[in-house]
């Protein structure tokens, strides 16, 4: 049986649509969040991503030691991460019906009928009806992705504890750790595109729209063919004394052209620099390069222009030499 105001409310949602259409976009957009409060269970109150949703993954999370899943094992463990600019939001799945990432994204973007009523109920106060739950979160600068298995696997390492502990009984614990998700639906095998995704939102994130559009800004990619390394590098003017408003935390690993021309630097250990790369470009013909880590190692290389991304890929990966490796 449908309620009699669905119908009326529908249209009244296509018209406000329309309007809302011909408006400049929210870089925020606040409605999502709205949304998600009322399709996710125990979504915490204080939850408030700054950065757009870029976009949702389906994943089960594969426990230790680290084995496959077994079909009945996967139902309880599925789960969805949402990409925002800021952070990363993980959900689990409750049956029997499993939503997939892009219909929670499509759901999202337009309500359908069902949807609409569902999430009504819920913001009412009626009796629950949930696909998903809140489980944690974490802000992306506290988290590192890596990739295993042929690009099935993804490794998440926490550098900080998981955010919303308070939040409802599906969160079961919020320890620095490392957990194993085998991704599922549209990134199934595809871990590397997961990653890239990682490094764009952390760059739309680190710089503000209005800074981003700046001519003086742009955004480089890489993929060196003789290996699966891939380099996202934000290229921007920055003086010493200057201060960029909306500017967040610098990337873990900082680049520097230049210094002593006036360039503004990034000391070790600074809003969470890890690893530093002075180059010295001279002519343009050889380029002098200065990295080092958050262990005092350090690195000196002289090295022609074409061979500058080989030499930075291979100090990149040395990364563990150049930065204390903690196991606990």
């Amino acid at each position: 049986m449908t309620h009699p105001a669905l119908q009326p409310m529908l249209k009244a949602r296509d018209i406000i649509t329309n309007i809302c259409s011909m408006d400049e976009p929210l870089p925020d957009k606040p409605h999502v969040t709205n949304r998600l409060r009322n399709m996710v269970e125990s979504w915490p109150l204080d939850l408030q991503p700054q950065g757009r949703l870029i976009l949702a993954a389906d994943f089960v999370e594969v426990p230790a030691p680290f084995n496959s899943v077994d079909q009945y094992e996967a139902a309880d463990r599925s789960g969805m991460f949402l990409l925002f600019a800021d952070c990363v939001v993980i959900l689990k799945k409750l049956g029997p019906n499993i939503v997939t990432g892009r219909d929670l994204l499509r759901e999202i973007d337009k309500p359908s009928a069902a949807g609409l009523l569902v999430s009504m109920t819920n913001a009412a106060g009626g009796p629950g009806s949930y696909e998903l739950a809140f489980t944690g979160w974490h802000n992306l600068s506290d988290v590192r992705f890596t990739e295993s298995a042929d690009g099935t696997l993804v490794w998440m390492t926490s550098t900080q504890e998981m955010k919303g502990a308070h939040a409802g009984e599906w969160v079961t614990g919020t320890a620095v750790t490392s957990r194993c998700f085998q991704l599922q639906e549209t990134h199934e095998a595809k871990a590397f595109k997961w990653t890239e995704d990682i490094v764009k939102a952390r760059v739309e994130g680190r710089f503000s729209e209005g800074e981003r559009e700046d001519p003086t800004w742009t955004l480089r990619c890489s993929r060196l063919p003789d290996n699966n390394l891939g380099i996202f590098a934000a290229v921007f003017q920055e003086g010493a004394d200057q201060l960029i408003e909306g500017r967040r935390e610098p990337a873990p690993i900082r680049v520097v052209v230049d210094h002593e021309k006036g360039t503004k630097g990034a000391p070790i250990g600074h809003y969470g620099v890890e690893v530093t790369v002075n180059v010295h470009s001279g002519d343009m013909r050889r380029v002098n390069m200065q990295t080092a880590g958050l262990n005092g190692k350090q690195f000196a290389d002289d090295v022609a222009l074409e061979d500058f991304l080989p030499t930075l890929s291979r100090r990149s990966k040395s990364r563990e030499a150049l930065t204390p490796i903690s196991l606990c």
